[in-house]
């Protein structure tokens, strides 16, 4: 069979086409559908639930300190926490997600990696948990050459924010350029 997939009730085949390969009306929508989010993910155990900084559960929303919380992710965690102290971390990190971002064709505005996290700001035609995840494994793939003893580089998830108009938008490329304090 070849690569790709057929469509049971037609039997025919169908492959994606990559967006310069559409006609222009094709291409324009392919674009329009892209949505553009903000994308924060953190460095594994410096952001715990629980902590001062307060934090977000997916199901029950933000959260405040709670020190039992905290002391609980503390004691179940599988290895030491993890910054991106070298600046040849941060940099490696930096270059895989530009190169992720650049072969699945999402538009990258904004990136900027800090010690304990990470913020970008791109659009995609797909699930944003798919390209948070896609970045976050790169990354990652990029680190192990580096970090070959480490299991755990990131959190679990990370927060996807919708940026739904050009103002929101500004904003976020803005904090993530220029928000962050002083370059590292």
């Amino acid at each position: 069979m070849p690569i790709g997939g057929s469509s049971p009730r037609t039997g025919t085949f169908s492959r994606p086409v990559a967006p310069e390969n559409l006609p222009s009306s094709a291409r324009l929508l392919h674009n329009i559908l892209r949505v553009t989010y903000l994308l924060t993910f953190s460095t594994y155990g410096t952001h715990l639930p629980g902590d001062a900084r307060g934090s977000h559960d997916r199901h029950t929303g933000p959260r405040g300190q709670a020190q039992r919380l905290e002391d609980y992710a503390l004691s179940v965690m599988r290895e030491r926490p993890f910054e991106l102290n070298d600046p040849a971390d941060r940099e490696l990190v930096h270059d895989s997600i530009a190169a992720t971002c650049a072969q699945k064709e999402w538009p990258l505005e904004a990136l900027h990696v800090r010690i304990t996290h990470v913020h970008l700001v791109l659009a995609t035609d797909g699930p944003p948990e798919r390209a948070l995840q896609a970045c976050k494994a790169f990354a990652t793939r990029a680190l192990k050459g580096t970090h070959p003893e480490r299991e755990h580089f990131w959190t679990r998830s990370g927060n996807i924010r919708r940026l739904p108009d050009r103002q929101s938008l500004e904003s976020a490329i803005r904090y993530v350029r220029d928000g962050q304090g002083q370059p590292l």
